[in-house]
């Protein structure tokens, strides 16, 4: 699998079977707790820094995780979703910008395209 189509991947099913079930429930990919309870494992697991942050974009939030100069950034539209990649993409060895507009420039160019025509600072 590779780091473009975790990416690509919607949060629900698809992305939580990436993980080791905790119980039948656990939906890190949909469910802050779960997540959470996904990152602590991860941090037991492989250590490092993890860092969660808010962003007014189109992919708001923002996770990252640190450990040792290998460094993983995902961006996603909610936080267990940027959760689940990061750890999803730093547990096959994929480190790097993850950004959607990194990977796919035209999402870039579409977004900006798009402020142009809503807002009145470009007129």
């Amino acid at each position: 699998m590779t780091a473009k189509e975790i990416i690509l991947m919607q949060p629900g099913e698809e992305l939580d079977e990436l993980f080791v079930k905790m119980d039948d429930q656990f939906s890190p990919s949909t469910n802050m707790n779960d997540a959470w309870r996904l990152r602590n494992n991860f941090l037991e697991h492989y250590g490092g820094n993890f860092k969660n942050e808010r962003f007014c974009d189109t992919f708001p939030e923002h996770c990252s995780w640190e450990d040792g100069g290998r460094v993983v950034l995902v961006w996603s539209e909610t936080g267990p979703e940027a959760i689940s990649k990061t750890i999803a993409l730093a547990a096959r060895g994929y480190f790097g910008d993850f950004h959607p507009w990194v990977l796919f420039p035209e999402l870039q160019a579409q977004f900006i395209e798009n402020l142009k025509k809503k807002s009145t600072l470009f007129r």
